[in-house]
């Protein structure tokens, strides 16, 4: 066998088992979206529904959390309220109310499946970033399919993500959306797109980190201004002052991290802890070190040419430092693109061999669960994306520039 009739035989195989790593990819995701379709409405699109349905009657879903206001159809998940025939709901931020408005007025059943349909159109747009992406680097349309199926192996996080219906796709969908904005240099949509990332705080605050390194005061000032005016029709349904409404949002953060903890203090700790230490204190500790990482990596990298690479650590960090559920692990679709494009432009096999282990490693487990292995992988798959992006500057993943 000659050289020719080598390089041919290997480009074959790595054609192939392009083909059968993406085949895996997208049978994963064909799996979650028929668990989406036969659950719909998923349940936690049923607490926004009831949360929202609850403001349109005049009361704040909140009131009824903390039995503020006692409802005989709404009552907080899990209590025996709920078991009795109850409308379940939970706690969200106000602004959030404005913007779930519309679909309300549907039925529970018809907007669930809006609001699915548009959770797979969310993750087809970043599938078809991923593979141009992927395709530039060399002309090659197995490349580019490569990377958007990498960026898609989102394991048991694409599966609770259809089957409880959760605003973990928007999130994924307007990182990008964030990221090209402020590379156009749209300071203002990129305001726009961050007040919908901060629908979720937990995983939206962390991005003014790389955005104060940047300067970029007009999109932080769109989003705030965004986000107090959409406090306003909340405000006016439920007949509150609206700096009750404010403060219901670091309330309500430390309720649900009280309830299920942090990666960095998982909610073992808080419960074993409860009544020694306050719940207010663990929480304050666990996003001090995590926003204190964020701070560390994003100096790091604040010189990159790519936005998606200088917000790498606010996604990371994102699923640190504050409580958040495995369905939020979407977001990481950004490191699984990155770790993909280093893949391509590595020529060590070592190396992509142990890129491939993070790419796996990262969307553990593909059947979720809630044992002690799977709550580690996931403690484990964060430690080491934190690793990789303090390494990320020494890659030289995207060219980097000098700035004053």
């Amino acid at each position: 066998m000659n050289q020719d009739e080598k390089e041919l035989l290997k480009m074959r195989l790595h054609v192939f088992l392009i083909l059968l790593w993406a085949a895996i990819s997208i049978s994963f995701m064909f799996k979650y979206i028929y668990n989406g379709i036969c659950h719909n409405p998923g349940y936690d699109f049923s607490l926004r529904y009831h949360e929202v349905e609850c403001l349109r009657q005049g009361i704040d879903p909140y009131d009824v959390v903390t039995q503020r206001v006692q409802s005989k159809e709404f009552a907080l998940f899990a209590t025996p309220e709920v078991a009795l025939g109850a409308k379940a709901l939970h706690v969200y931020t106000p602004w959030e109310y404005t913007w779930f408005l519309p679909l309300s007025f549907l039925s529970e059943k018809a907007a669930g499946g809006v609001f699915l349909f548009l959770s797979i159109l969310a993750l087809i747009s970043i599938a078809i970033y991923a593979y141009y992406s992927g395709h530039d680097l060399r002309g090659r349309w197995e490349d580019g399919l490569f990377v958007a199926t990498s960026s898609l192996l989102l394991g048991s996080a694409a599966g609770e993500l259809f089957e409880f219906a959760n605003y973990g796709a928007f999130n994924a969908f307007l990182i990008l959306l964030l990221a090209v904005a402020l590379s156009k240099g749209y300071n203002i949509l990129a305001g726009i797109v961050w007040a919908l990332l901060m629908t979720k705080p937990q995983i939206g605050v962390l991005f003014a980190i790389p955005l104060l390194f940047k300067r970029r005061y007009i999109t932080m000032g769109v989003a705030v201004a965004i986000c107090v005016v959409s406090i306003l029709p909340p405000m006016l349904m439920c007949g509150r002052n609206p700096l009750d409404l404010l403060l219901e949002v670091p309330r309500g953060c430390a309720f649900v991290a009280e309830e299920n903890g942090t990666m960095l203090i998982p909610s073992q700790i808080f419960v074993r802890l409860k009544g020694r230490v306050p719940s207010a204190l663990l929480g304050g500790v666990s996003m001090i070190v995590g926003s204190g990482i964020c701070v560390w990596l994003t100096w790091r990298l604040r010189k990159n040419n790519s936005w998606l690479v200088i917000i790498t650590p606010a996604v990371v960090c994102a699923l640190l430092w504050n409580y958040c559920k495995p369905h939020d692990r979407v977001i990481l679709w950004v490191t699984q693109f990155l770790i993909a494009h280093f893949m391509l432009r590595t020529k060590k096999t070592s190396i992509r061999i142990f890129c491939l282990m993070i790419l796996v490693l990262t969307a553990w487990p593909f059947v979720y669960d809630t044992s002690y292995l799977t709550k580690g992988m996931r403690r484990v798959s964060l430690a080491l994306l934190v690793y990789g992006c303090w390494m990320l500057p020494k890659l030289n993943l995207f060219e980097t520039q000098n700035e004053k």
